[in-house]
């Protein structure tokens, strides 16, 4: 009797043990997934708010009629813009994202400043004043204005030189 009492034992035991593997593991990827689904939420929201304020940048940019409301406004989305950046340069200096995002932001903001700066020197010049002006993330932004005044063309190496220079 005691034999079939210790097969029972054994039995439960590795029972036990399995499922307490299993949904250990299924907690785990539940985790990963919450995870990532929280980065992904992050990342989808910061880069929808790029689009929209690049947009607005460069819609009253293009605007030639000049009034004081117009004005305000481009200089309110101007600022919105640089803020917008300096958030993603936070986020990448802090190792918050991984390279490979990091380096896509950091291509990203170089061809938006390249169009700004095609589109009107005047915008571009303000924008470098705002993020002097503001010391956003210790001026972090101006490797960016250098690069593009240096006219480098965006290459994956220079792009990476670029990147290493923000993370310092």
């Amino acid at each position: 009797m005691s034999e079939i009492n210790e097969g029972y034992l054994i039995a439960f035991g590795a029972l036990g043990w399995l499922l307490t593997l299993y949904f250990g593991f299924f907690r785990f990827k539940h985790y990963l997934w919450a995870r990532r689904k929280v980065q992904y939420d992050l990342f989808t929201k910061i880069n929808q708010n790029n689009n929209n304020l690049f947009l607005k940048v460069t819609t009253l940019t293009s605007i030639k009629d000049k009034n004081k409301k117009i004005s305000a406004k481009r200089y309110g989305v101007l600022i919105k813009y640089v803020e917008n950046c300096s958030e993603k340069i936070f986020l990448i200096r802090g190792n918050l994202v991984s390279k490979e995002i990091a380096l896509f932001w950091v291509n990203g903001m170089i061809d938006e400043l390249k169009i700004l700066a095609q589109q009107d020197e005047e915008t571009f010049t303000e924008l470098e004043e705002i993020t002097e002006r503001k010391n956003f993330i210790n001026n972090k932004l101006d490797a960016l204005f250098g690069f593009i005044k240096m006219n480098k063309e965006a290459s994956i190496g220079n792009i990476e030189q670029l990147y290493t220079e923000i993370i310092k």
